[in-house]
């Protein structure tokens, strides 16, 4: 019997957009909003079965505890007067990637936008899998492309059917009713994960990851990794069977998707990664985008031990990956000799301009400095009272020249032009064969 033209809670049936073996789906409207939606109305003799309408209403609860942009959104849900479950649900224009695909055939779709489509999904999983929800049933024809010109390629990824999705603790326990008996398979063979088809009562959010390694082979390949035979023989071969690389089938193929791809695609849970957030970490560069984990501070002694080559985990500042120099005779080659040179230039034109300020002000300083100016002087270099006695100087004689070294508040002269110690040279009293120490100089601004 068709609902066209009832009324469910707030939205009137508008028409039928399709029928199948599980129930029908229409277009409605709300009555006060004018909102678009969908509703998903499950057959009569199928809500009988109190499993069956528990696990229709699983995605209701599970949608609704997440609110995601890649995450179609839950309006309402209910009995209709027959007693029939049914859903409200956001309307989406667009295309699954079921269909995106078949259009791709016989290749699959670009590296970038298969990279950018898989990220999308984990960015999505990071929000259901925090809530404790596994979708355990992802495959091409569960995820929707939305058209948003704002968007990376154009479109919005969605996640459709969180119908037969199990809610876990942080613990990993199953939460609430169990809706799989023992025995039961629950999912979709072609991307189902070796440990669901095990044992659809113990897995974890890692399922799902397995799940999109499949939907990303295909989309790089063109097919999925075991597209041939029957249910049963497509499980063996999840359970048992090598994935071919895809880099063997599309010639060219970014390193790093291969890498991701076949890490997801492992029989074993904690061969993947750790969690969708570091999935979607690695799908960054690949798709595009920035990186969503950021790179920790290098610390300021970082070029004694070399950088590692996986990440560590996330820190809380984002900041630009840096380079250190592994060896630090091989970073003070490469960088200090320029510097030195560099020094010994302006060390050369430093000492000119000393000697040529020691020697003026040598010649200018009176042997018994007068009472009274007879005239100001342009640059006042002494001061009208006699000075106390000076701290003394070093000087140091070495073969490319000698340094006169100052007390603290006076300058250094250096000079580069005799190992001997200048005629202009203030007094001193040799204290070893290349030490002196000697009055300092005196300068004014």
């Amino acid at each position: 019997m068709s609902l066209v033209g009832a009324l469910l809670g707030s939205y009137r049936i508008t028409d039928e957009l399709s029928s199948g073996g599980m129930g029908t789906i229409y277009r409605a409207q709300h009555e006060l909003l004018g909102r678009v939606a969908v509703v998903k109305v499950l057959r009569a003799e199928l809500t009988e079965d109190n499993e069956l309408a528990d696990r229709f209403f699983t995605e209701a609860r599970a949608a609704s505890a997440v609110r995601h942009a890649s995450i179609t959104e839950i309006f309402d849900f209910g009995y209709t007067p027959a007693g029939e479950a049914y859903l409200v649900m956001e309307f989406l224009e667009g295309e699954t990637l079921h269909a995106r695909l078949k259009r791709a055939k016989p290749a699959g779709v670009p590296q970038q936008e298969a990279a950018y489509i898989a990220r999308s999904l984990a960015l999505a999983l990071v929000a259901a899998h925090a809530k404790g929800i596994v979708h355990r049933d992802l495959k091409p024809a569960n995820i929707f492309l939305v058209p948003e010109l704002e968007q990376s390629f154009g479109m919005r990824v969605k996640i459709l059917d969180f119908g037969i999705a199990k809610l876990v603790d942080p613990s990993g326990a199953p939460r609430g009713r169990k809706h799989t008996m023992t025995g039961t398979l629950i999912g979709t063979p072609r991307y189902m994960a070796p440990e669901q088809a095990r044992s659809a009562s113990t897995i974890d959010q890692r399922a799902d990851q397995y799940s999109l390694g499949c939907i990303l082979y295909e989309m790089l390949v063109g097919e999925a990794p075991f597209p041939k035979g029957g249910s049963g023989e497509v499980i063996a071969m999840h359970l048992f069977g090598e994935v071919e690389p895809p880099s063997q089938r599309v010639p060219g193929l970014d390193l790093a998707l291969e890498v991701i791809v076949m890490r997801l695609l492992q029989k074993e849970p904690g061969d993947r990664y750790a969690n969708a957030a570091e999935l979607a970490h690695a799908l960054a560069v690949p798709a595009g985008a920035v990186p969503v984990a950021p790179v920790p501070v290098a610390p300021a002694d970082a070029w004694r031990t070399p950088l590692p080559l996986t990440p560590g985990p996330p820190s809380t500042h984002l900041v630009a990956p840096l380079a250190f120099a592994d060896d630090r005779t091989v970073r003070d080659r490469k960088l200090g000799l320029p510097f030195i040179a560099a020094l010994g230039a302006l060390a050369i034109a430093g000492a000119i301009a000393g000697a040529i300020a020691f020697a003026v002000t040598r010649n200018a300083r009176p042997s018994t400095p007068p009472a009274t100016p007879a005239a100001p002087a342009p640059v006042k270099m002494l001061t009208a009272a006699p000075l106390p006695a000076p701290p003394r100087s070093e000087v140091r004689v070495h073969d490319a020249g000698v340094i006169i070294v100052a007390p603290p508040g006076h300058h250094t002269v250096t000079s580069h032009t005799s190992p001997k110690v200048p005629q202009n040279r203030p007094p001193c009293d040799h204290v070893g064969p290349h030490t002196a120490s000697c009055a300092p100089i005196e300068t004014t601004p």
